[in-house]
């Protein structure tokens, strides 16, 4: 339950533009499978279920993605290391403070 949150890829973080909802990789905890789905949202019909075979390290319930989560250094961030599913490899978790910022006025 601690890793769901909205994620976005670290090189749209690093342009410093505003976010757009497409760039947003959503993870959600699933209580019926005792693991999380992931899903970008650009993908949408494409949702990702995965159970913890190791410490913050998933496999996909039908097939072979993987997906890994490290918390920063720091403790102040996570990170979602995308193994198979987008294209893109870093996510970093973003709070409800930055989409806020992000919102039209």
């Amino acid at each position: 339950e601690s890793l769901a949150g909205t994620y976005v890829a670290g090189r749209d973080l690093s342009r410093g533009r505003p976010l757009a909802t497409n760039d947003h990789m959503y993870v959600r905890y699933l209580e019926t499978i005792n693991g999380i789905e992931i899903m970008h949202a650009r993908q949408k019909d494409k949702a990702l279920r995965m159970v913890e075979v190791e410490p913050l390290f998933f496999r996909a319930i039908d097939g072979n993605q993987h997906s890994l989560f490290r918390p920063s250094r720091d403790g102040k961030r996570m990170y979602l290391f995308d193994l198979n599913f987008s294209g893109e490899v870093q996510f970093t978790r973003i709070s409800e403070k930055d989409l806020a910022a992000e919102a039209p006025p």
